[in-house]
């Protein structure tokens, strides 16, 4: 009896050892200290002024941003014109809109009027033949708007092309503003959070975006592999990466497995208030993601992805 007690007591130790250990073995800070940053496109908006803050802390030369493809998700307002350049451009398209009910929109193809309709507020998709020789396609929508009114005419959520995004026919998008401004659309998220960067104060020759295709391993093996390819191009010796709590040791696994020995990989964790590393088990959201986190390395582990 006193044995099995014994044993129920180590048994309980060392689950409790786990729980209290487990999430900052996962959220891993172990940086190399290299004049370069890496960091993650996915990263929620509000944690990206801490990552301002670390580059200018560690007074690093250059960042660089990875992510996939990304919705277009853009807002078009009264005078807006929604510019796509590429050639050739035929072939099937899909456009997904939604506006205020009784906006008028029209897309051309280069001064054809191709499609046109009236969005009634919900989410539309629409699918369309671009003939050949066209080399620019344009989206602009219209409606009774009251001076100084800056509520938005359209959204746009997606455009593809033969099924396929823009980010992978190279396509480029632009809005072309009434007052003249012209914006280039970010068509991934390493090129949108490069954008953010740029917009809370690294100066832009300093952010380099680099997105990653899609590969079935998923957005970080993606990324991984991306970041290589140009640490390879660049003649980069060593960099660090910034990631988000319990994702940190997957994600140095993943560009320690993509670079090889070529490349010295560090990683640095930022907090994640969702998923405390000290107190996760107390919070019934958090065990998914630590769940998720240690699925991964096994799984990865088991299929020689990553490093260890």
């Amino acid at each position: 009896m006193r044995r099995r007690a014994t044993l129920v007591l180590l048994a309980a130790a060392a689950g409790l050892g786990a729980l209290l250990t487990v999430a900052p073995w996962l959220a891993l800070t172990a940086p190399v200290g290299a004049p370069a940053l890496v960091v993650e496109g996915w990263i929620p908006d509000e944690r990206l002024p801490d990552v301002l803050r670390l580059a200018q802390a560690r007074g690093v030369r250059q960042v660089f941003v990875t992510g996939g493809e990304r919705p277009l998700g853009r807002y078009l307002y009264a005078g807006d014109t929604l510019v796509i350049d590429g050639a050739p451009m035929s072939g099937p398209w899909r456009i997904q809109l939604a506006g205020l009910p009784g906006v008028h929109w029209q897309l051309l193809g280069d001064t054809l009027r191709l499609q046109a309709g009236t969005t009634d507020g919900a989410l539309r998709a629409v699918d369309l033949q671009v003939g050949s020789g066209v080399r620019q396609l344009r989206l602009t929508g219209s409606a009774a708007v009251a001076p100084g009114d800056t509520t938005a005419l359209l959204f746009v959520q997606t455009l593809s092309r033969a099924g396929e995004g823009l980010a992978a026919t190279g396509d480029a998008v632009r809005v072309h503003g009434a007052g003249g401004a012209r914006t280039a659309c970010a068509l991934t998220w390493a090129g949108e959070r490069a954008q953010r960067m740029v917009a809370l104060g690294l100066p832009e020759s300093q952010v380099l975006a680099v997105p990653g295709l899609p590969d079935a391993r998923g957005r970080t093996v993606s990324a991984a592999q991306a970041m290589a390819a140009q640490a390879r191009w660049l003649g980069l010796g060593a960099y660090d990466v910034v990631s988000l709590g319990v994702h940190a040791r997957r994600t140095r696994n993943a560009h320690r497995r993509a670079n090889g020995d070529a490349v010295l990989v560090g990683v640095i964790a930022l907090p994640d208030p969702q998923v405390p590393s000290r107190t996760w088990w107390l919070r019934p959201h958090a065990w998914p993601a630590v769940a998720k986190e240690l699925a991964g390395l096994l799984r990865d582990a088991a299929a020689g992805t990553f490093g260890s």
